[in-house]
C-alpha cells in the first residue's frame, strides 16, 4: 500500500478519535479506529494498524483494579478459547476470505454491537451452565475475532452478563482485549496477512495520536453527559456498519 501524507493524517485522526472515545466513556479504542480505518484504507489494513496502540491501552486498564487474579482465575477459559480459535480458525479464514465478504462481515458484526447496545440487550446470567458457556462463546467470539480484528461479539455481551461489580467489569474487558489483540497479532502474522512491516511502525506512532485523542476525551467527561455520547457513539457505529455491510454484502 502507498503510505501517502494524507492517508497517514487520516489514520492519525482516526487514533485520535478512537482515543477520545476511550478518554470520554472508557470504550471504543479498537471499534472506532477499525471501522474508521476500514472506511479509508480496507480491513486487511486497518486491523494491524489497531494491535499495538490497542495493546497497550488495555493492558494499563487490566493491570488498575486490583482483581486481577481472580479474573483470571474465572476467565482463563474464555481466554484459552478465544486464543485458539483466534490464531487456528479465524485468521485462517481470514487469510482465506476475499477483501470484500471480510469488510461486510466486519461491517456486520460493528452494525450487531451498536444496535444490541442501543437496545441495551443483555444476556441472562449463566448461572450453573457457566463452566459449559465460558469456553463455548470464547470459542465463537475467537473466530470472529481472528477474522475481523474486534472482540465484541459475543463475548462483550457475556463478560457483562457475569455479574462483575464496576470496576473488575472494567478490569476484565482490559484483560481480555489485550489477550485477544495479542493473539490477533500472532495469527495474522504467523500467516503473512501483514505484509508490509512499516505497518508495525505507523502502528507505534498510533500512540501519540490516541494518547492525545485520550487526553482530549477524558478532559471533556467532565462537562459532557456520558450517557448521551454513548448513544451518539453507537448510531454512528450503526451507520458505519450497516452501510460496510450492505455495500459488501449485497
Amino acid at each position: 500500500m502507498l503510505w501517502t501524507p494524507e492517508i497517514l493524517a487520516l489514520v492519525a485522526v482516526a487514533f485520535v478519535v478512537a482515543g477520545f472515545s476511550k478518554g470520554l466513556v472508557g470504550l471504543g479504542l479498537p471499534t472506532v479506529s477499525l471501522t474508521i480505518l476500514t472506511l479509508v484504507i480496507g480491513i486487511k489494513e486497518a486491523v494491524p494498524l489497531m494491535i499495538i496502540p490497542a495493546t497497550l491501552m488495555n493492558i494499563y486498564q487490566g493491570a488498575i483494579g486490583g482483581r486481577f487474579l481472580p479474573i483470571v482465575k474465572r476467565l482463563w477459559p474464555l481466554m484459552a478459547a478465544s486464543v485458539i480459535t483466534i490464531v487456528f480458525v479465524g485468521a485462517e479464514l481470514a487469510a482465506a476470505a476475499d477483501r470484500r465478504l471480510l469488510t461486510g462481515v466486519f461491517g456486520l458484526i460493528m452494525a450487531s454491537y451498536a444496535l444490541a447496545s442501543l437496545i441495551a440487550f443483555q444476556l441472562p446470567h449463566p448461572g450453573r451452565y457457566e463452566r459449559i458457556a465460558t469456553p463455548v462463546v470464547g470459542g465463537v467470539g475467537g473466530v470472529i475475532t481472528g477474522l475481523t480484528g474486534s472482540f465484541v461479539v459475543p463475548a462483550v455481551f457475556y463478560i457483562q452478563s457475569l455479574g462483575l461489580k464496576r470496576d473488575e467489569l472494567v478490569q476484565a474487558m482490559g484483560i481480555m482485549f489485550t489477550v485477544t489483540t495479542l493473539a490477533v497479532g500472532a495469527g495474522w502474522t504467523k500467516l503473512g496477512l501483514i505484509e508490509d512491516d512499516r505497518m508495525w511502525w505507523i502502528s507505534a506512532a498510533a500512540l501519540v495520536p490516541t494518547m492525545i485523542g485520550m487526553v482530549i476525551g477524558t478532559t471533556v467527561r467532565k462537562r459532557v453527559e456520558e450517557a448521551a455520547f454513548r448513544k451518539v457513539f453507537f448510531a454512528a457505529i450503526l451507520i458505519v456498519g450497516s452501510a460496510l455491510a450492505l455495500r459488501n454484502l449485497l
